[in-house]
């Protein structure tokens, strides 16, 4: 089913939209991207989506190290990405520093924040991969296992560099499989990545 979203370059399918070079797009150009992204099975059938992001950049390497100023500051602008995205479900890990993540967002949004173990990646899957149709779930995790997690749902996945803290994945599921998979960056100009880009599902 085609979908078409007015940007300021001009009217745009879904299909186009794919294959645009996103380099150094406005936030909330980027949020309408993602969202044109996933409409179009939205629209078609019922589906749940999932956007599962690394913790933004810790301040040590402690085990339960909290945020950085800087991680602060990008937790700040994930909320501000994502508080029009119809999050319904927020999952964090254990760790301070994935609910520190979360929190602004969580606040801005008033959707609880529920933990999931890190090390329990099987959990993590059945959670997205059976959430309700016509849901929104954020997932932060961790460097390891993101890609983990990304592999476990059927998704394309590529390891996270020690200090890349600015990826986002969007999936959408429809009766547990999944349809498509996303990969952007955001918040890219707080550091922690290369740019914006987004990759179609093959």
């Amino acid at each position: 089913m085609a979908v078409t979203v007015t940007l300021w370059r001009g009217i745009y399918t879904s299909d186009e939209v794919l294959e645009m070079d996103t380099n150094r797009l406005p936030r909330h150009t980027l949020l309408s991207l993602l969202l044109l992204v996933t409409s179009a099975a939205m629209l078609s059938a019922q589906t749940a989506t999932s956007i599962l992001v690394r913790h933004a950049d810790r301040a040590s390497q402690e085990r339960d190290s909290p945020l950085s100023a800087r991680g602060q500051e990008r937790a700040e602008c994930l909320a501000k990405t994502l508080k029009d995205a119809g999050i319904t479900r927020i999952y964090v890990t254990e760790f301070r520093r994935t609910q520190q993540t979360a929190q602004p967002l969580s606040s801005l949004i008033h959707v609880e924040e529920q933990k999931l173990t890190a090390a329990d990646i099987a959990a993590a899957a059945q959670a997205l991969r059976t959430a309700p149709a016509g849901s929104a779930s954020l997932y932060v995790g961790h460097g390891d296992t993101i890609p983990k997690l990304l592999d476990a749902l059927g998704a394309r996945s590529s390891p996270l560099a020690e200090g890349e803290f600015d990826r986002m994945y969007v999936l959408t599921f429809r009766d547990g499989k999944l349809q498509t998979d996303v990969e952007l960056r955001y918040c890219a100009d707080l550091g922690g990545g290369t740019g914006t880009m987004m990759v179609p599902s093959k």
